[in-house]
């Protein structure tokens, strides 16, 4: 036996003192006569002969105590014959199969990793024990001999994804804290180290720790010569022309020439290919699919009721300004009167605006909750007048979003941010543009206090917390109660510069260009109008795949949802309608810019441990004797608690 810190058993020395205790402690006593007592003598003998030994017995657990706690300090360990083991040699090996592999120098990268593994495998000792990481999947094959090994290191293929680091880190450490006494791990990184590799090492947080670390780096003897396609979307579309904006990413010297052709057939889904030089030493970059849905072209009719002249004046000239500007929808507006407007009227529009709630009669009451109900858009401003009978009525038939109840003349501003979220229906990124015109700075004239109904949605509020916008669907339509007014009765936002964004985000979503890129790591989502697929009387519809596999899948809230894919190419829905997604390469797995061995070096020590000092944390140590030391710091303290608990006990009987 020895002691980590033998100075703690002076400390045993210590037990002096309840010994002290003990003597000092005892009674004394005064031999009184008294008549009668002679027969309790022989009892009286009994009981403080019972007494002094229970006495004894507290002052040795004490004593015990005292001297249990030196040796836990004095941290007692004990030598016992160590089992003889047979050493193993295990070795780890990380094989990068990326998309970034397939880049060719004479052969290719992953022809050069593969090689390089196998003459790791076999030139390591015959009873040697295989564990080999794709890179890509993250999956381990564990206990291989030589030959399953060699095999399993043939059976590997390129994926078109990328390396990630995190998960061979992870595997060999769980496996290596497992490992027996005697086993002397190796662990093998093989990659090319390109794209974001080395970044992957700065988020490791538990470091691996073996016998030995060897990474190979697969690089070129040449300037690489590799350019691919970062990015694409389109951006806009004009007189049957479509512009696309185009990232390239060039990790060579070679200058390489780019062309385009331009598209004449502007369908509303439209695949395109684009196309690099050849010969740039990695065919699976050379493509980049982008398919573009183009919004079809719509002509919205907008019914301006003016409960005065020119009330609509503003509103009317913003619409003119947005219908110029966009691509996809047109508006015709009409102005009219209030007392001219009649059934005939709403048949003809699709979003109606009036700068009051007007007075209405049943029949056109009915007529507008028809309108609504079959995917009109209602929109009324509120001014300083008295409401209608009829604005009760329609907010007690839910068409209309809240009950004004009182109007508050005085001045007041709109909170900065006037986006509560983002909802189908309204053009979000309209109402978001309204913060860049600083409306939080116009003086409003005054509000109404409202009394929304339960599903109506609040878009904004004023800063002393009254709704600026209620919206609420209807059916297929939509109502919206706007707590201002087009004129100068309650406020002045469209006298200013967010009239027109204020406008637009009213009128409703406007269509814009969708683009579908997808790289093989992420969820592909098809987007399908809700309104084909209700005309197609379908909730499913077939899929084919970048590898021409065909399955049925559910449409869920407009979209298709396709797993992740283990190819690049085209996805496309079989039949009508067509869609069309591009599934690319992950972004950034084609730079093929080699980093600084430096900067390798210093990736791969951060994570990887090797010497005498961190194995010991990972077994017990056998000295030279051959001999295993073993600490008795935790049966002790188990000891220290059994001989608390018996003192305690004993000392509590002594009191009765």
């Amino acid at each position: 036996m020895s002691f980590g810190a033998w100075i703690f058993l002076f400390g045993i020395a210590a037990v002096v003192g309840p010994v002290l205790a003990h003597f000092l402690a005892r009674p004394r006593y005064r031999r009184v006569p008294f008549t009668m007592l002679q027969f309790l003598k022989n009892s009286q003998i009994e009981s403080h002969s019972r007494r002094h030994l229970r006495d004894l017995m507290i002052l040795l657990l004490r004593c015990m105590i005292i001297a249990l706690i030196a040796f836990l300090f004095a941290q007692p360990i004990i030598f016992t014959k160590a089992k003889q083991k047979g050493t193993h040699n295990i070795y780890y090996l990380g094989l990068d199969d990326s998309a970034s592999m397939a880049y060719a120098d004479g052969d290719t990268y992953f022809k050069q990793m593969r090689d390089t593994a196998i003459d790791y495998i076999v030139s390591s000792e015959s009873d040697s024990v295989f564990n080999i990481c794709s890179l890509v999947s993250g999956s381990w094959n564990y206990g291989l001999n030589k030959q399953q090994a060699l095999a399993q290191v043939q059976a590997l293929d390129i994926k078109p994804k990328r390396a990630e680091i995190g998960a061979f880190i992870s595997g060999l450490s769980d496996s290596t804290k497992n490992a027996k006494e005697g086993d002397r791990i190796f662990a093998c990184l093989i990659s090319d180290f390109t794209g974001n590799i080395p970044q992957q090492f700065l988020s490791v947080q538990e470091p691996a720790v073996v016998d030995n670390i060897e990474y190979k780096v697969i690089s070129s003897s040449k300037p690489v010569n590799n350019a691919s396609i970062v990015s694409a979307s389109a951006a806009d579309y004009k007189t049957n022309r479509l512009s696309i904006d185009v990232t390239i990413n060039n990790s060579g010297r070679t200058r390489q020439n780019r062309t385009a052709d331009s598209i004449n057939d502007l369908r509303s889904y439209i695949p395109i290919e684009l196309i690099l030089t050849p010969n740039d030493n990695l065919n699976e970059d050379d493509k980049f699919y982008l398919a573009v849905r183009i919004p079809k072209q719509t002509t919205k009719n907008v019914l301006l009721v003016e409960a005065e002249k020119d009330e609509m004046f503003l509103l009317d000239t913003a619409i003119k300004t947005i219908s110029q500007k966009s691509t996809s929808s047109r508006y015709n507006a009409r102005r009219i009167p209030l007392q001219n407007m009649n059934a005939s009227d709403l048949k003809w529009a699709n979003i109606f605006m009036c700068t009051i709630i007007p007075g209405m009669s049943n029949n056109m009451m009915k007529t507008f909750s028809d309108f609504v109900e079959r995917g009109g858009r209602a929109i009324f401003f509120l001014n300083g007048e008295p409401l209608a009978d009829s604005a009760q009525k329609l907010w007690q038939q839910n068409a209309l979003a809240a009950l004004p109840l009182k109007c508050i003349k005085e001045k007041t501003y709109l909170n900065i941010d006037p986006v509560a979220e983002s909802l189908s229906g309204i053009d979000n990124k309209a109402l978001k543009a309204l913060e860049n015109y600083q409306i939080h700075r116009i003086s409003l004239g005054g509000y109404w206090d409202c009394q929304p109904l339960p599903e109506s949605t609040c878009l904004g509020t004023y800063q002393n917390g009254a709704g600026f916008i209620y919206y609420k669907k209807q059916g297929n339509g939509t109502s919206i109660l706007v707590n201002t007014s087009v004129d100068e009765s309650l406020g002045s936002l469209f006298k200013s510069g967010p009239s027109v964004a204020l406008c637009q985000c009213l009128l409703g979503e406007k269509e814009e260009i969708v683009n579908l890129s997808f790289t093989c790591e992420e969820k592909i989502l098809l987007p399908l109008d809700i309104e084909v697929a209700n005309a197609i009387g379908q909730r499913q519809l077939w899929i084919q795949d970048v590898d021409g596999q065909k399955q049925l899948m559910s449409v869920t809230n407009s979209c298709i949802t396709v797993p992740e894919s283990e190819a690049t190419g085209w996805i496309k829905t079989v039949g009508e309608p067509s869609i069309y997604a591009g599934v690319n390469l992950p972004a950034g797995e084609t730079n093929m810019a080699k980093p600084d061995d430096g900067q390798i070096e210093n990736a791969v020590s951060r994570v990887f441990i090797t010497g005498d000092s961190p194995l010991a944390a990972r077994e017990p140590t056998v000295d030279s004797r051959g001999m295993n030391p073993r600490s008795l710091v935790p049966i002790l303290i188990w000891i220290l608690i059994a001989l608390l608990l018996i003192e305690s006990a004993a000392a509590n009987r002594m009191r009765r």
